[in-house]
């Protein structure tokens, strides 16, 4: 009887680590431009990693506001804000910037995959610049991602010209993982009818 509720107990526990994988965040970034009106300049974006960092994407997408045609690119980087931009750590930066008329409001998405286990940081430091790549509105970025090892991501945002929420999306259980579970109360069933109880 003592063998057949331990069993219960670790299938029961096997199918909850299952069934809840890590959720990974998605930041909704806002970029309020309004006291910098009547100006131009690149939106900024450049991927920092420290010598022996783990590969780590970052991932912005759902691009809204008034983005104009000149962008700056370098290293390992994709996409465009008509879609989504990626950037890999995978050199020593990398950087896309969009050139924008400032004045107005701009807001995207980011999320970052990849490993986080060992190993140095990443940065992904949010900015905007002027033609010479000097900072406009402020004297550093105005919002910064510090993905580290072994710790949660910090997230830094300007106050008056940048807001960062958070979301976690909730986890949805693959087929294979609904296979799994009631594979799993089969066999409990199938336990419980042999044992007479």
């Amino acid at each position: 009887m003592h063998i057949m509720m331990l069993f219960k107990s670790i299938v029961v526990w096997l199918l909850l680590a299952v069934a809840m994988p890590a959720q990974a965040a998605t930041y909704q970034v806002t970029i309020n431009t309004a006291s910098l009106a009547g100006q131009s300049g690149y939106l900024d974006f450049l991927m920092l990693s420290l010598a022996g960092a783990d590969p780590v994407q970052a991932t912005i997408s759902n691009f809204t506001g008034s983005y104009s045609s000149g962008t700056y690119v370098y290293g390992d980087v994709g996409g465009s804000v008509t879609s989504s931009v990626s950037l890999v750590n995978s050199t020593a930066w990398s950087e896309f910037a969009q050139w924008v008329n400032f004045g107005g409001v701009y807001s995207f998405s980011v999320s970052f995959s990849g490993s986080s286990g060992s190993g140095a940081g990443t940065n992904l430091g949010i900015a905007l610049l002027d033609q010479d790549f000097s900072y406009v509105g402020s004297s550093a970025d105005i919002v910064t991602f510090a993905l580290q090892p072994g710790s949660a991501d910090s997230v830094l945002a300007t106050a008056g010209l940048a807001t960062v929420a958070v979301t976690v999306p909730s986890a949805v259980p693959e087929p294979a993982v609904w296979a799994l579970l009631c594979a799993g109360l089969m066999l409990l069933a199938r336990a419980r009818r042999l044992t007479g109880s």
